[in-house]
């Protein structure tokens, strides 16, 4: 899997066990995970992404097109 330490270092915040996932070379369980995350703590009320769910979107894609 091709990820950066600074992608890492965020994604601990919202995927906890991400240290693992990238250790096992699971891209799959790691899109389900931070996907989760975006919901969960990137969008409002009404369901409209924040800030926050646009940088977690952004390092989504990145990771995602990098693999």
């Amino acid at each position: 899997m091709i990820i950066t330490d600074e992608q890492i270092s965020i994604l601990k915040k919202y995927i906890p066990n991400v240290d693992e996932l990238v250790a096992r070379d699971d891209l799959y369980e790691l899109e389900i995970n931070l996907d989760q995350a975006i919901i969960d703590h990137g969008m409002d009320d009404k369901y409209r992404l924040t800030r926050e769910g646009v940088m977690l979107q952004k390092l989504y894609d990145d990771i995602y097109y990098a693999n």
